[in-house]
């Protein structure tokens, strides 16, 4: 008995035919270097801190005496920022000072507002939330008497949105002066160090 007469011809063909195929491609794959493997992108986690000093403009609507407390503010802010592969996380934290002049449906200054302020601010990718107190004084042609502030906001690295409270301590509400307010500050970072 011959291996022709065993094995049927056809598939021998097509077995020599099919090696003659893959054999200029094996030895064509052997001879080429390794493919560089991509690179990973780098998850590695980074920080950066800093000083900065931030100036910017105050802005508070008492809804429910129709007064609106417009002004200017300073932060000094201790900033540290972590990014991990495409995310990023401002932590901001600093002290500083609020000035504002208060109207009552804009028919002439009624009041003044004077704060120290301390803000804590944490923003991601979509924005963020920031805690502000403030104490200090406010006034007008009574005297003067003591306050406070705190807010929370939703935060942008450039702006605040969001609500605010504010009580005089110790003495009666002056009319002018807003209980619950609508709050926005704006902010300028300069001076980055």
């Amino acid at each position: 008995m011959t291996f022709v007469g065993v094995f049927p011809m056809h598939r021998l063909i097509a077995i020599v035919l099919l090696a003659a195929l893959l054999a200029p491609s094996l030895a064509f794959a052997q001879t080429q270097t390794p493919r560089k493997k991509k690179k990973r992108p780098d998850v590695q986690l980074e920080s950066k801190t800093s000083r900065v000093h931030i100036p910017g403009a105050r802005w508070d609507y008492g809804w429910l005496e129709n007064s609106h407390a417009i002004g200017l503010g300073y932060i000094y802010a201790i900033e540290r920022e972590y990014t991990w592969w495409e995310l990023a996380l401002l932590l901001r934290a600093g002290v500083g000072a609020d000035v504002k002049l208060v109207t009552v449906g804009f028919g002439g200054i009624d009041g003044f507002l004077s704060y120290a302020t301390s803000r804590a601010t944490a923003i991601g990718d979509i924005g963020g939330a920031t805690l502000e107190l403030g104490l200090g004084a406010g006034g007008d042609s009574n005297g003067i008497f003591p306050a406070a502030q705190a807010g929370i906001y939703y935060s942008a690295s450039n702006y605040d949105i969001g609500y605010s409270y504010q009580t005089p301590i110790g003495t009666a509400r002056a009319p002018w002066l807003s209980q619950h307010q609508i709050s926005a500050r704006f902010h300028l970072p300069i001076g980055r160090h």
